[in-house]
């Protein structure tokens, strides 16, 4: 049966490779290429300028650049499917995970494919980082059963399922005050 659900999963998540368009950890930095034309697509999106990150006592991370609030445990759910990730995110409140923040259930979400990419790039003042794939909130384009992760690795977005088969990590973000 783990044979059959890897090769689901490599069929089912297509890494972005496959179209030859990546966040290229080669490219120059800010920079969104073609890997087989090596055509510069875009710039990375805004905010993603590299000012010092600094953990709070909160138990939660403000990104400078963006303005979010990230929660510095990085591994907190483990990994989880996709409505899972949703739900844990949505349900995340003080007193839970290390926070001390004087949030509520109902401030915190998946951040969105984008988000990942920026944090994947500074991953400064977090704990427990894992060099695996996380969920984003973002859908596949004309895929509503299909979200997008993205690997802390390597930068790497993959579109993957949202079956309850597939189990990656949540790391959950909120507006800042």
């Amino acid at each position: 049966m783990k044979k059959i659900t890897a090769v689901i999963g490599m069929v089912v998540c297509m890494m972005m490779m496959a179209t030859g368009v990546v966040w290229s950890a080669g490219a120059p930095k800010g920079v969104v290429s073609d890997t087989k034309t090596k055509k510069v697509l875009s710039p990375m999106p805004p905010g993603t300028a590299t000012a010092p990150i600094k953990a709070t006592e909160t138990g939660t991370v403000k990104d400078p650049n963006t303005g979010l609030i990230w929660l510095k445990d990085a591994n907190c759910f483990g990994k989880q499917n996709w409505d899972e990730a949703m739900n844990s995110a949505n349900m995340l409140k003080a007193g839970s995970c290390s926070l001390r923040d004087g949030s509520h259930a109902g401030q915190w979400r998946l951040p969105t494919k984008e988000e990942l990419i920026i944090r994947q790039r500074n991953k400064q003042g977090f704990d427990f980082v894992q060099a695996d794939r996380y969920w984003s909130s973002t859908t596949v384009a004309n895929k509503p059963d299909q979200a997008w992760t993205v690997d802390m690795r390597n930068g790497y977005e993959y579109n993957c399922t949202k079956v309850s088969s597939f189990k990656y990590y949540v790391w959950p973000v909120r507006a800042g005050n």
